[in-house]
């Protein structure tokens, strides 16, 4: 099993991670389209995430959140999962044709690897936790009403310890099994 974790600034309140051999820009396209439809998120539509061919994509809690993401890569099928903290959304298929996971979510991500070795190219079984959405959402609005009239510098921190709050544990494996 391959184990990835870090934490990532969202790109807008999304992270995006797509097959590494391509730009797949219109899988993200897709993958964005597909979080808006249905379901209920952050009081409006949409859902936290949307796939589409080989991207795959995560509606964060807020515009600025800066989440952790926990990758687990498996080589087969893994039990299923234990809650622990987490909320398990449903499974989903990315295609990734370069067998190789990248994330691309606006710029450098320091601590992350510039790309996920996954396996042999193919369609790969993804399921998603999260944890911290809502802790994030309460912690923002304090954020955003205590620093009204705050300096930049003040700002920038009271953003930056909310780092880590917000979670999500991504889990792959070889669609067929094998």
């Amino acid at each position: 099993m391959t184990t990835v974790e870090a934490h990532v600034s969202s790109l807008d309140g999304t992270v995006v991670l797509r097959d590494a051999g391509d730009d797949a820009v219109a899988d993200i396209r897709l993958a964005a389209e597909a979080a808006r439809q249905g379901g209920s998120q952050r009081g409006g539509g949409g859902q936290v995430i949307g796939v589409a061919g080989g991207a795959l994509m995560i509606r964060c809690a807020d515009q600025y959140s800066t989440p952790k993401l926990l990758i687990r890569v498996h080589h087969a099928p893994p039990p299923p999962a234990d809650d622990a903290g987490w909320t398990w959304l449903r499974q989903v298929v990315i295609v990734l044709e370069s067998g190789r996971l990248v994330l691309d979510s606006g710029g450098e991500q320091p601590g992350w690897p510039a790309d996920v070795p996954v396996g042999v190219p193919g369609r790969y079984a993804v399921r998603v936790g999260h944890r911290g959405r809502a802790e994030f959402q309460q912690a923002a609005s304090q954020v955003r009403t205590q620093t009204l009239n705050a300096s930049a510098e003040d700002t920038e921190a009271a953003w930056e310890s909310l780092r880590g709050i917000e979670a999500y544990a991504i889990e792959l494996w070889p669609e067929n099994g094998a």
